[in-house]
């Protein structure tokens, strides 16, 4: 968690996150640096992850959730993408509006990035995140998070996160395929 731009983090938490699908997770926070505020935020974040889980249709960059328009063709990490407006069907906090990038040959999701449809809270506002996909060990996944705010008598936050390690448990992963 970082305050003003270009200062040193003020918090870092490193956390182990377990994953069995289709939508069972639980995390454990295995180290915190600094102010313990970023340790807060990053369990809130964890729950809230935890909850839109369970709900998964109800966040989903579907159809059901918002309507798409092709704004221009870019290449992303030197991959070539259609960038898509995002326009959300409901005023939602978990739903974004903003942009898409997609895949033009695989048609998956390689990054989004926008505005809660809805702020979650008084006291957050300018909220601004991003979210960042890619392929790990077969599996397309999201491998980074950044998200940036001006918290009330807090002043400008910015949180990130990226993945440091994946460990798949192999046996679990076949069973949990075997069983769909």
């Amino acid at each position: 968690m970082f305050g003003k731009e270009g200062l040193p983090p003020k918090s870092e938490i490193t956390t182990g996150i377990n994953y069995t699908p289709p939508s069972g997770q639980s995390y454990s926070v295995l180290r915190v640096e600094g102010s313990h505020l970023g340790e807060i935020i990053v369990r809130k974040i964890l729950e809230s992850e935890k909850t839109l889980l369970a709900k998964r249709s109800a966040s989903a960059i579907s159809m059901a959730n918002y309507s798409f328009q092709l704004i221009r063709e870019e290449t992303l990490d030197g991959v070539r993408c259609y960038v898509l407006e995002l326009r959300p069907h409901r005023n939602e906090a978990n739903l974004l509006r903003g942009r898409v990038w997609v895949d033009s040959g695989r048609y998956l999701i390689r990054r989004v990035e926008g505005e809660p449809a809805k702020s979650p809270s008084w006291w957050v506002r300018d909220i601004h995140i991003a979210l960042v996909f890619d392929e790990v060990e077969g599996m397309w996944l999201q491998t980074g998070f950044r998200s940036s705010a001006k918290v009330r008598l807090l002043g400008s936050h910015t949180v990130v996160s990226r993945d440091l390690e994946y460990k798949v448990d192999r046996l679990n992963a076949a069973l949990s395929a075997q069983s769909r």
